[in-house]
């Protein structure tokens, strides 16, 4: 049970401005090293970390949309819309299908449908990011010619996500060119890291609802991962999955103690992403024997 002392102080507005200060000043002194060195695989490991911290945002969308992050509506609807934006992500989309996947977890009509592997080059496929990227894009584009998902069932939800769609494709114009005058900056500070970063989501994200069948006296509807500090900093706690679809109400700097108070009531738990995906790659590794 969550206590109303830690319903009451779930939204801070000190320790999360400070956060996101950390987390914005991380990407731009990555990006300075990034512009300074020359040689191919320590560009490719920058490129990598900075696709991990821009895959970051996307947690910090979904703190905004649950209005979990500040106390002011429309600042977390901002902040949220612009960090969903730099994925090429529609915020309202994103927020409106998240809402109903939290409605119907685990049912016919939960939105996110249930990840299947059937061979290694499936997994492959999808952990790339590719997918994602397709179905993010031509999202967008079907919102500009009007052609909308069903959860967006009023007139207000579909000028919100026709609006944000303009958006996205104004910043797609604008970064084509960016990337005309400033290719090496762009090229490496941003394309190159948003490729990593949707990669980084499905790695963070597959695990999330992957194969949790229904289990008796136990909360089984979603995983959480421990990690390390690190990972739980940049991605906001976004690991604590159990514990969000429990309480989400809670923002994701409680939901270690969440986790902690129901440590014995969540079935599905794992030590480490690695050690989640590694599993999956030894199964699929042992259907070709």
């Amino acid at each position: 049970m969550v206590t109303n002392k830690v319903e009451s102080g779930k939204i801070t507005t000190t320790y999360p401005l400070l956060k996101l200060t950390i987390f914005m000043l991380s990407y731009f002194l990555l990006c300075f090293f990034q512009m300074n060195q020359n040689k191919f695989f320590i560009k490719s490991g920058i490129a990598l970390i900075l696709g991990f911290i821009l895959c970051g945002g996307l947690n910090l969308a979904h703190e905004c949309l649950h209005q979990t992050f500040l106390k002011n509506r429309k600042l977390n609807t901002w902040i949220g819309k612009l960090f969903a934006s730099l994925l090429l992500i529609n915020f309202t989309i994103y927020k409106h299908h998240h809402l109903e996947h939290h409605k119907y977890v685990g049912t016919n009509k939960d939105t996110e449908s249930r990840i299947q592997f059937n061979t290694l080059l499936d997994y492959g496929f999808v952990i790339t990011g590719l997918p994602m990227a397709f179905a993010i894009i031509s999202k967008n584009f079907k919102v500009l010619w009007n052609k909308y998902p069903y959860y967006l069932d009023s007139l207000k939800k579909k000028n919100e996500a026709w609006s944000d769609s303009l958006v996205t494709y104004l910043l797609l114009i604008f970064l084509l060119i960016s990337t005309n005058l400033f290719p090496n900056f762009v090229i490496n500070c941003y394309w190159i890291p948003l490729g990593f970063a949707y990669m980084w989501i499905l790695f963070f994200g597959i695990p999330e609802h992957f194969k949790c069948d229904s289990t008796p006296q136990f909360y089984s509807k979603a995983r959480s991962i421990k990690s390390n500090f690190l990972v739980r900093y940049f991605i906001w706690n976004g690991n604590f999955h159990a514990e969000h679809h429990l309480y989400p109400g809670v923002s994701g700097s409680n939901l270690k103690h969440m986790f902690i108070l129901n440590k014995d009531a969540v079935f599905y738990q794992e030590k480490s992403y690695f050690f989640f995906h590694f599993k999956i790659v030894s199964q699929l590794i042992n259907k070709l024997s």
